[in-house]
């Protein structure tokens, strides 16, 4: 830490044991931003807190209408608020984060305790989480749990919805027997929202139900293998052949087991692809499809179909400084927030897609995965 900050009782502030405090001066953000990277070999030798000050600070500039291009002249102080510590900018324009409140994105730099740490402080207002390498499922289950058996109607189908059930054309696929099966009454089911891609990149026609192939996908045969290496063994044909599948919707596929599902709806296995009029019967129902499913998975964090669910298997998250900025700092573990769902997914090419609004939008609850994390929303 640096002498500035190695002053500071963080412990005190957090727990706003100053009925009368004042904002901790940390000087101007030029000077801090040398301390936080002192331009030496070693990338320890700048200060803790001053680094993630300054990654507070830049996360925040970049709503502000114009860049902070001057830092010596823009002073900055640290205060709490509840149990967080916030960055005081001299150059702060207020009408700006005012209307950036009201689009639930963060209008003050701000650093949280993560979870390690939370047992210090009152657990309602402490809501840092570190974010690793892999999606936590039990925590996913425990907030799908949550919105079942304590959320009300705001979190089921609406009230002006139609009561009837999807008619049997609709098609599901069982992700137990890898075959498309009608969506019967009573078959909870799992929906997907992604972005296709680029035809040409993505061989979309290489794994799409069509007229030729839809027979075969909803019945699986056994019978005795005539391949040398498995003569006389029993094996299966039919299906939905797993290989041929983009990994958008494989790792959809293996979510939808680990969550203890049995039924998925995806738009290109569940709907012909070279049929006009089974397009047009699918898609005039496609609000019911989609509010009448038990949860909507948003793979919101790669271009195409190709892209992983990011934090499902190693390795297809964004890297940990990408992440998250956190350091330990006097035994407390204090992180940057992590961008919102809606900051996350602006630009992203599933948030450009037009009909991606309407899976959004009539979704009871959506699991949204981005790069860096993984969000659970619903009607609560």
């Amino acid at each position: 830490l640096c002498d500035t900050c190695i002053q500071i009782d963080l412990r005190r502030l957090l727990r706003n044991e100053d009925a009368h405090y004042q904002p901790i001066p940390l000087g101007n953000l030029a000077h801090i931003t040398h301390k936080a990277d002192p331009a030496t070999a070693n990338p320890e030798d700048g200060c803790s807190l001053c680094k993630l000050v300054i990654a507070a600070v830049d996360r925040a500039a970049f709503f502000l209408p114009e860049p902070i291009t001057d830092r010596a002249n823009v002073d900055a102080a640290l205060y709490p608020l509840g149990s967080r510590l916030c960055v005081r900018l001299s150059h702060s324009p207020f009408g700006v984060f005012q209307g950036m409140g009201g689009a639930q994105i963060p209008c003050v730099p701000e650093l949280r305790l993560v979870a390690d740490d939370m047992h210090e402080w009152p657990a309602s207002e402490m809501d840092g989480r570190p974010v690793r390498d892999l999606l936590d499922l039990e925590l996913v289950k425990y907030w799908i749990h949550l919105c079942e058996n304590e959320h009300g109607p705001e979190c089921s189908v609406p009230w002006w919805a139609p009561a009837e059930e999807l008619p049997v054309t609709v098609r599901l696929l069982d992700v137990q027997e890898m075959v498309l099966v009608p969506a019967t009454r009573g078959r909870r089911y799992i929906a997907l929202s992604y972005v296709w891609g680029d035809p040409k990149a993505c061989a979309h026609d290489a794994y799409w139900t069509t007229s030729a192939n839809l027979s075969s996908r909803t019945t699986k045969t056994r019978h005795k293998s005539k391949r040398k290496e498995c003569k006389g063994e029993w094996e299966w044909s039919g299906g939905v052949p797993l290989d041929v599948l983009p990994p958008t919707i494989t790792d959809t596929i293996l979510l939808t087991r680990l969550l203890g599902e049995r039924y998925l709806w995806v738009d290109a296995l569940c709907i012909l692809q070279d049929s006009p009029s089974d397009k047009a019967e699918q898609s005039s129902i496609m609000d019911a499809v989609l509010r009448r499913a038990f949860l909507t998975i948003i793979a919101a964090g790669g271009p195409d179909a190709t892209a992983p669910l990011p934090g499902l298997r190693t390795g297809t998250r964004a890297r940990a400084s990408a992440r998250q900025r956190s350091e330990e700092i006097h035994d407390l573990r204090l992180a940057v927030p992590l961008r919102t769902p809606y900051e996350a997914l602006t630009g992203t090419p599933w948030n450009a897609c037009a009909r991606t609004y309407q899976e959004l939008m009539l979704s009871p609850r959506r699991l949204l995965f981005t790069p860096e994390q993984v969000v659970f929303e619903c009607g609560e």
